[in-house]
């Protein structure tokens, strides 16, 4: 009989257990500092007219503790096409480019972590307007060959955002990529916060 009786207690402590531990995250989801926001990009502006036709991804851990304030690290990753130019013909005795330049459409693919910090006004309204900014390092390569010590390279980059918070999880992004080599763009990013 005593084996009997423990059994329904043993039972309901494991489902008071599990409904604490459920109920937990949800009831200190408001007083969390760090949020997440997993979402895509897509180019919307760049040197070939080209807009909207590659996806990427991006994955952000944001501090929130600050009022109105949101710092962020993020892993992202973009594609662009860019439009390049080069001569076919080349002159070593005059050391010249010949005739006129030849222009390509090429595939441009970037690895990026980053930093960013973001102003939102009245971020308990349905749609908060945001504004800040991001840098960090990517790698750039023509084509799918990032991290390829021959085809890929190493560059810092700064892009400034604006964009709204919409029903306190859809974050709507524009930013524009300021980076060497070619690589500036405009970007889109469309996340969602948990």
């Amino acid at each position: 009989p005593g084996i009997c009786l423990r059994k329904p207690f043993i039972m309901k402590k494991f489902t008071l257990s599990l409904l604490v531990a459920l109920a937990l995250p949800l009831a200190t989801q408001a007083q969390r500092a760090v949020r997440w926001t997993v979402g895509i990009t897509t180019p919307i502006v760049s040197n070939a007219p080209t807009a909207f036709q590659y996806l990427g991804f991006s994955v952000k851990a944001s501090y929130e503790k600050i009022k109105n304030v949101e710092l962020g690290l993020a892993v992202s990753s973009e594609a662009h096409t860019r439009g390049i130019e080069y001569y076919y013909y080349y002159s070593p005795t005059f050391g010249t480019q010949l005739g006129a330049p030849i222009e390509e459409r090429v595939t441009a693919s970037s690895v990026l972590a980053s930093l960013n910090g973001t102003y939102r006004w009245q971020p308990e309204k349905t749609v908060s307007p945001l504004a800040g900014v991001t840098v960090g390092v990517s790698n750039d390569s023509y084509g799918n060959h990032n991290f390829s010590k021959d085809q890929s390279k190493w560059n810092g980059f700064v892009a400034p955002h604006v964009g709204l918070m919409l029903w306190r999880h859809l974050d709507v992004r524009f930013s524009y990529h300021v980076a060497p080599n070619g690589f500036n763009r405009g970007m889109l990013s469309v996340g969602y916060k948990f």
